[in-house]
C-alpha cells in the first residue's frame, strides 16, 4: 500500500504481496523512510532561499536497521512537472542516501523514489522493489535581520594546554539570537585542524574546548546561520575569523 505524506512526516511504503519474486526473510517488513531537513535541521518546514537535505533509508522492520546494498532511483519535480533532480541507480552500501539540493523557490515539490535490492544484498535480507511518490513544501523565508558574531579566547594560549573558546551570536541590540546553526573551524597554514559542523545552539554563547598541539600562528573561523522557521532573528549567513598566536 502507499501512504501519502507531506513534509515533516516519515513516508512509508510497505508491500505486503510478494508477486513474481522469490523473497526470503522479512520481505513484507521493509519500508522506505523519508526525511526533509531544511538547512540541515529536522522538524520544520523547508524555507527558501536555503537548501534542503533529502534523506532516504530502506528499513528492515524486524530489527530497525537499514537494508545493506540498496539501489535507489530518485527524481524531484516542481509543481509544473519540471525535473529538478534525477539520479540513479545510486548504490548505497548502508542503505541510506542523502542529497543537499537547491536552494529552490517557494512551492510544492514531488519526489519519486524507487528502492530495490542488488546482487550484493544478503539473501535473507532481500525485499520486493519499493516505489513511492510524496510531496514536500518550501515556504518563503526572508533573511532581513542583522547579527553580530564574536569569538572570545584567553589572552595567552600555551601549546599542549586546554583552552576554552567562546562563540556568540547577537542581534543589533546585543540580545542573544536563539536557534542558530554554526560552524567552527581551526586552521593553520591553510590546513584544517579542527571542524565542528551543524552545531545547533538554542541560546548562545557556546564554548568549544581545544588543545593547540604546537606553538605557532592559527586562525579560528566562525560561521553562523539562522535555523529556518525557529530563529529569533532571520539574518543572512555570516562568518568571521580571528588570528591566534600559541606560545
Amino acid at each position: 500500500m502507499k501512504r501519502y505524506a507531506k513534509f515533516g512526516y516519515t513516508v512509508v511504503l510497505v508491500l505486503s504481496l510478494l508477486v513474481g519474486l522469490a523473497v526470503v526473510g522479512a520481505a513484507a517488513g521493509t519500508e522506505i523512510q523519508f526525511t526533509v531537513q531544511p538547512g540541515g535541521n529536522m522538524g520544520m518546514p523547508a524555507a527558501a532561499p536555503l537548501p534542503v537535505r533529502l534523506g532516504f533509508t530502506t528499513i528492515d522492520l524486524a530489527d530497525g536497521r537499514p537494508k545493506p546494498h540498496v539501489d535507489y532511483q530518485i527524481e524531484v519535480q516542481n509543481a509544473a512537472g519540471t525535473v529538478l533532480f534525477a539520479a540513479g541507480p545510486l548504490h548505497e552500501h548502508e542503505g541510506v542516501f542523502e542529497a543537499v539540493l537547491g536552494p529552490w523557490p517557494p512551492g510544492t515539490y514531488t519526489v519519486n523514489v524507487v528502492s530495490q535490492p542488488t546482487m550484493d544484498t544478503p539473501e535473507d535480507l532481500h525485499f520486493p522493489v519499493l516505489e513511492e511518490t510524496f510531496t514536500f513544501e518550501i515556504m518563503p523565508f526572508a533573511l532581513d535581520g542583522t547579527a553580530a558574531l564574536s569569538i572570545s579566547r584567553p589572552g595567552s594560549i600555551t601549546a599542549g594546554e586546554s583552552v576554552t573558546l567562546t562563540f556568540n551570536v547577537t542581534d543589533g541590540e546585543g540580545t542573544p539570537i536563539i536557534h542558530t546553526d554554526n560552524l567552527v573551524t581551526i586552521v593553520r597554514d591553510d590546513v584544517i585542524l579542527f571542524q565542528a559542523t551543524n552545531v545547533h545552539i538554542h541560546v548562545p554563547p557556546f564554548d568549544v574546548t581545544y588543545v593547540f598541539a604546537e606553538p605557532g600562528d592559527y586562525e579560528i573561523w566562525f560561521t553562523s546561520a539562522p535555523t529556518p522557521m525557529r530563529a529569533s532573528v532571520n539574518f543572512p549567513l555570516q562568518g568571521i575569523k580571528t588570528p591566534v598566536t600559541v606560545n
